[in-house]
């Protein structure tokens, strides 16, 4: 597999992503619950370890019920429970946290159904013989029930809920990362034949300004193997405030990043002769707002045209990529989505500032999700002239959970098309005029190909 086509298997943390929705009780979900509390034979002195249903979880094992009970209610494909189970199992084998010195009593196993009984004897043989962490064992076993569904799903437990935005950036870097094999699977923890990634830059980022690339290879971060941590331990090593320090090893080089706030690099803007050029990396949960100033500013210059830049933009936030939308468009609907509820409609919101100058929109193949949305629902409303390369082909939204425990759980819940009803999924957005331009590539020599490509 290329670096380009490794990265493109690697936008896994980040898609069209709705705001979050906070820890609250579950409905009931009905599943073939334990009748009665098992009793697995012991593998050391300690006493058996109990199995119990999810009606009364102790705290430690409240986040896998939990979990499987909003994929079970919330998942846009509902799952086979046997199945979540078998990966649960898969994700306690393969996980090898570092040994503690705490001594763990007998253990209380709650799960959704006599299904993950087996799961439960591995955690606490390997709680009591190894001396893993009982909590990340339990965490390995969500990580296994959710690489069963597609691959834009990711539990972050409290300690790394702050290591990866709701729209899937490494906050003070501005990368997105991810791990996948050769093949292009995804895995749940690093390893030689699984390398940490780079599968987006943001552009203005610490990373961006650190020259990392697409398809970079990160081997260590501050001295530390990056093999066998989750993506999301490996994202809490590079995450940090603005202004602090992060060393990055690449298979090829290493780099000092200083962190800034991406969101303040999420959108640029400038006057190229009479054209307005603006460029959104990506949508954070503001971007709309700065978007609404610079667009402003450029037309108060006097524009006569404007190319709003979505390359290498790989989504975030909708209902910021909507506002934007609606800056453009006047009036009707710019995409649909369809989840276990059924189809909802987002209409454009009135008093846009810009929705009769001439627009141009850049994208490639690094243009995903929301920032699909957006140029999709310029093109099919014929208010833009879409130019550049065929789009990723995301149809997928997530939607963050709040977990009780502090934790987050990101959940594909639906699909989304053009207000037509059309997808993206297979094909991507596809350009009305076909142009390479290289990311490197100034304002001044974006807005110049554009205008040549076009006539």
């Amino acid at each position: 597999m290329t670096p380009k086509a490794a990265a493109a298997a690697l936008l896994l943390l980040v898609g069209c992503t709705v705001s979050p929705v906070p820890a609250s009780t579950p409905t009931s979900t009905t599943v073939t619950a334990p009748s009665t509390t098992t009793t697995i034979a012991p593998t050391t002195t300690v006493a058996p370890v109990l199995v119990d249903d999810c009606s009364a979880p102790p705290a430690t094992f409240s986040v896998l019920c939990e979990s499987v009970e909003l994929i079970l209610e919330q998942h846009y494909q509902p799952p086979l429970l046997n199945v979540l189970a078998e990966g649960a199992l898969v994700g306690v084998e393969s996980a090898d946290p570092a040994p503690t010195n705490e001594t763990v009593g007998q253990l209380t196993c709650a799960v959704p159904s006599n299904d993950f009984a087996a799961t439960c004897e591995v955690i606490d043989r390997k709680v009591h013989e190894d001396g893993a962490p009982l909590e990340e064992m339990v965490a390995a076993a969500v990580d296994g029930v959710l690489s069963t569904l597609d691959p834009y799903n990711i539990y972050l437990p409290p300690s790394l809920s702050d290591a990866i935005s709701d729209d899937g950036v490494v906050p003070g870097v501005g990368l997105i990362i991810g791990a996948v094999t050769a093949a292009g699977s995804p895995c749940v923890r690093v390893a030689p034949s699984c390398p940490l990634t780079v599968a987006t830059v943001v552009a203005g980022s610490a990373a961006s300004e650190g020259g990392l690339v697409v398809g970079d290879v990160v081997v260590a971060i501050d001295g530390r193997s990056v093999e066998g941590l989750a993506v999301a331990e490996a994202a809490a090593l590079l995450a940090g405030e603005s202004g602090s320090m992060v060393e990055v090893d690449l298979v090829d080089r290493n780099v000092t990043l200083t962190r800034i706030d991406e969101q303040q690099v999420a959108v640029s803007a400038e006057v190229v002769d009479n054209t307005g050029y603006i460029r959104i990396s990506y949508f954070a949960a503001e971007t709309h707002l700065l978007l609404h100033s610079l667009l402003q500013a450029v037309l108060d210059a006097g524009v006569n045209t404007l190319v709003l830049d979505l390359r290498d933009n790989p989504g975030g936030f909708l209902f910021s990529a909507s506002i934007v939308g609606s800056e453009f468009i006047s009036s009707g609907d710019l995409y649909l989505t369809q989840d276990r509820e059924g189809e909802l409609r987002y209409p454009a919101v009135e008093g846009g500032i810009a929705t009769d100058i001439p627009l141009f929109v850049l994208v490639n193949e690094q243009t995903a999700s929301s920032a699909e949305i957006l140029a999709a629902a310029l093109q099919e409303r014929d208010r833009a002239t879409i130019v550049g390369l065929p789009t990723f082909g995301k149809n997928l939204v997530q939607v963050p959970f709040e977990l009780r425990n502090g934790g987050v759980l990101r959940l594909t819940i639906g699909t989304w098309t053009t207000p037509s009803g059309a997808s993206v999924g297979l094909t991507g957005v596809l350009p009305d005029v076909e142009l390479d331009i290289a990311s490197s590539a100034t304002p001044e020599g974006a807005v110049a190909a554009t205008l040549a490509a076009v006539g």
